[in-house]
């Protein structure tokens, strides 16, 4: 099981959080004292000191005053350091009791034996609060390795000034992959801009499709099977008809295109609003946004694990359980401009009521696209490689079922060495 994991580094954990204001979050009910010593819950974040420190303080006293016989000792690391702290702390069985991680380093360390089974400490209620698709995804063979944190979740990002400079109509945006990628090669023919910037990206491409990048043991690599290449197929189309870019579309150069108004549409997360509402006001004034009109909306999620040398797994899932609730990711939503994890978080008027900004737009859009979301786990080393080889056959217009037969011979060598 997971043997593609033990041919890889551990993955690098990356964040990022906007600024927000200070925020708290809700009271859990009075527990049980324990009998016995006080307990102390050794709690690890990334990159959240001191930005966040109002809203932690409040949510630790909360805890603890309901918990009398626990102290929470609060660490926050660099993202470039915290994995490294992580592994030796866990080697030397001395390992925090909640850590904060992302889907494939969850799955890396669950494949190690490192993490507790969170569904021998929690409730049933804790377990359906979550979106299906954001909490199966570090769930194995019936073993849930970490509870769901908060997530970002991609929209499409739309300029409408330059739509109407071309008489196109602003109204009844696509609603299915198919429509967009005909609506972004029409935009392409009637403006002579790109209609749309996405990344050549497996991990998204196949899986707002729905389709499988790996076997259900990640030991086998699929995207060269029959409906995987017709989806890229179809998002070739786009390059040939030169309504996507030709390039690397990271965030930046997302940014950089859409300030310059020389991409219409942008397909990126929640934060990306940031990239552009002080560069370019005019672009900000003229911005809509609208939920990704695909059958999924790929997640990246943060994930709360508890380690399986932690001295304190029942106090500590208790933790994770408060921590991820629906009210207090609430008020973390509401201080950080996070998207939640919970069903009922988005129920809450703030996701449903429009002020009229496109922030306001943004979370709810954001929000609706949480019923279809899905996180889907990819190593890094092996994400990289095949999105270099995919834009390799995408750019150059290779075919693309020799290409992906032996991106797919390749990666599955390496898996079976």
């Amino acid at each position: 099981m997971f043997n593609i994991k033990k041919k890889i580094a551990v993955s690098a954990i990356t964040m990022g959080l906007v600024i927000g204001t200070m925020g708290c979050g809700a009271a859990p009910s009075t527990a049980q004292k324990n009998d016995g010593d006080k307990e102390t819950i050794e709690f690890w974040t990334i990159s959240l000191q001191p930005t966040f420190n109002d809203y932690f303080e409040k949510l630790i006293a909360d805890f603890e005053g309901a918990n009398p016989n626990v102290t929470i000792n609060w660490k926050d690391y660099p993202k470039d350091t915290i994995q490294d702290k992580l592994l030796t702390s866990i080697a030397s069985d001395n390992a925090p009791d909640v850590v904060n991680l992302n889907a494939d380093m969850t799955l890396t360390l669950g494949d190690k034996s490192a993490l507790a089974n969170a569904e021998e400490f929690i409730s049933d209620e804790t377990k359906n609060s979550f979106f299906d698709g954001i909490y199966g995804a570090t769930k194995v063979e019936d073993k849930a390795l970490a509870l769901p944190w908060y997530t970002t979740i991609p929209i499409i990002y739309i300029n409408e000034s330059l739509l109407k400079d071309a008489g196109i109509p602003t109204e009844n945006y696509p609603t299915t992959a198919a429509e967009y990628y005909d609506w972004a090669i029409d935009v392409k023919k009637k403006t002579n801009l790109y209609g749309m910037a996405m990344e050549a990206n497996i991990r998204e491409i196949l899986g707002s499709a729905g389709v499988p990048v790996f076997n259900e043991d990640y030991t086998e690599l699929l995207i060269n099977k029959p409906e995987a290449v017709e989806v890229i197929k179809e998002f070739q189309k786009l390059y040939a008809d030169s309504a996507n870019p030709k390039e690397n579309l990271d965030q930046e150069t997302r940014a950089q295109l859409y300030n310059s108004k020389q991409v219409v549409s942008v397909y990126s997360g929640t934060t990306f609003v940031n990239k552009f509402k002080t560069t370019a006001p005019d672009v900000y004034q003229n911005t809509t946004v609208i939920p990704v009109p695909f059958e999924h909306s790929v997640t990246t999620t943060m994930y709360l694990g508890v380690p399986d040398k932690s001295k304190h797994k029942e106090m500590a899932f208790k933790f994770a359980e408060f921590v991820s609730n629906p009210d207090n990711q609430l008020e973390f939503s509401k201080t950080a401009n996070t998207i939640p994890s919970t069903k009922k978080t988005i129920e809450d008027p703030y996701f449903k009521e429009s002020d009229g900004s496109l922030e306001s737009q943004i979370k709810i859009a954001a929000a609706s696209g949480l019923e279809k979301s899905k996180e889907i786990p990819v190593p890094q080393h092996i994400l990289e490689k095949v999105n270099r080889d995919l834009q390799d056959i995408l750019f150059n217009d290779k075919d693309v079922q020799e290409g992906l037969d032996k991106i797919v011979e390749e990666v599955n060598k390496q898996l079976k060495d």
